[in-house]
């Protein structure tokens, strides 16, 4: 490892030390700005023994680039052309295949501008099933995204929250959890 490095393990097991925050490092007159020791993520720059020192994967981690390169992905357009987000809009059924396990979701763009591709398709299935973790409950969903303000509303929400429940389902039965983390990681800076 190199001198001005530490694995997000080691950043980990600060925290359980009783570490709460770090100065992380920025465009600002300062240099640096103090953050939860909690948010630190791999590629951060933080201070550690007045260095910056670059926050790197753990050692049996795998990065996210390395996943996303041996996913194999296909898509084609969807035979029933309904439920558009706009009438500019193509429905495609895409297939993510990882580790010999499948998983086949709708994907939704307009063509004129561009047509599914790995990361975009990764980065909305990642996406989705972070809103299903993230919400307490169905209820917690349906407010945190903008369902709950008729009963039309609610079901198109209800019909959405089940959606994102299957894909956080499907992505926990073809990842490890560790590549799920760094693959979450990985699209929250997409």
């Amino acid at each position: 490892m190199a001198k001005h490095e530490i694995t997000i393990d080691e950043v980990k097991a600060l925290i359980e030390k009783g570490v709460s925050t770090f100065s992380l490092k920025d465009d600002s007159p300062r240099g640096c700005t103090t953050i939860d020791a909690d948010s630190v993520k791999v590629g951060d720059q933080i201070v550690i023994d007045n260095y910056f020192t670059t926050v790197v994967p753990a050692e049996n981690e795998e990065p996210a680039e390395k996943i996303i390169d041996r996913i194999k992905f296909n898509y084609i357009e969807a035979d029933e052309q309904k439920d558009l987000f706009s009438p500019s809009h193509m429905l495609y059924k895409c297939r993510i295949t990882y580790g010999g396990r499948r998983f086949t979701f709708p994907y939704q763009c307009n063509p004129d501008y561009k047509t599914p591709n790995k990361k975009d398709c990764l980065y909305a299935i990642f996406s989705d099933a972070d809103c299903y973790e993230m919400a307490a409950d169905v209820d917690d969903f349906l407010q945190e995204l903008g369902y709950a303000d008729s009963l039309k509303d609610i079901r198109r929400g209800e019909k959405a929250y089940k959606s994102c429940r299957r894909t956080a389902a499907a992505l926990d039965r073809i990842f490890t959890s560790d590549e799920r983390e760094a693959m979450n990681e990985f699209f929250r800076e997409y």
